[in-house]
């Protein structure tokens, strides 16, 4: 698009004269700035314990779940980027009335999924609830989770998904690709569509899905906040 060349060059433009660091937060965006001819310098995000982690039956209860549901929270706002219009493509595909979402947040899309939802008659697969507070803490009690982002940065709910023990699917092109390690973590997908079968392939067969907890471990020590004040301690020296 005219726009985003436009807007590339005036970013490098503005980099290379002014006396900055530029400091990219995950490998991807990182590799989207060295495609443009713009060096920086790695910092993660830092991510902490869950506070609280909510039971199987607190989330049950709370949203009013079947006890056989295969369940995965998705607490974003609902605009463009996040993707919710992806995740209805998703679980049309995954024909397993089992997968239910629930999206948690607001924002400028929301009806407009709302509507798209009803009329692709997936009401009961798509729950759209008002944002949580410590979203995090509900992670534990549920069984996949799941990001149709068009891009991300490096997302902390990733994060957390993997310190809860979460398999990540995901069809989002860039932002995730230093968190989920193919078969181990995580699968990542080309399309929605791709998405919707791994998640069926996933509720099918829960052994299918990727948990190599060494892996989410030695991963998450990355993301340790002693780690990343370390990073921070150097950038700024």
């Amino acid at each position: 698009m005219p726009w985003q060349v436009t807007s590339r060059r005036l970013f490098l433009r503005v980099v290379r004269w002014l006396p900055v660091r530029v400091v990219a937060c995950g490998e991807g965006p990182q590799r989207q700035l060295a495609a443009v001819g713009c060096p920086s310098t790695l910092v993660n995000n830092a991510t902490s314990p869950i506070g609280t982690p909510r039971t199987r039956r607190e989330l049950l209860d709370r949203f009013d779940l079947r006890h056989d549901a295969i369940v995965a929270l998705y607490p974003a706002r609902f605009s463009r980027q996040k993707g919710h219009d992806r995740l209805l493509v998703a679980l049309a595909a995954c024909g397993d009335d089992r997968l239910i979402v629930i999206a948690a947040g607001e924002g400028p899309e929301r009806e407009a999924v709302i509507a798209a939802r009803d009329e692709r008659g997936l009401t009961t697969r798509l729950l759209v609830t008002d944002w949580l507070e410590q979203a995090a803490d509900w992670l534990a009690a549920t069984d996949v989770f799941v990001v149709p982002s068009r891009w991300e940065g490096q997302p902390l709910i990733v994060l957390e998904a993997l310190r809860a023990g979460l398999p990540v699917a995901t069809c989002c092109p860039v932002g995730v690709e230093d968190l989920i390690l193919e078969g181990r973590t995580g699968s990542i997908v080309a399309s929605p569509d791709d998405l919707g079968r791994v998640l069926q392939q996933w509720t099918l067969n829960p052994s299918s899905r990727p948990c190599d907890h060494d892996a989410m471990r030695e991963l998450l020590e990355r993301h340790e906040p002693a780690v990343v004040v370390r990073q921070l301690e150097l950038l700024y020296r």
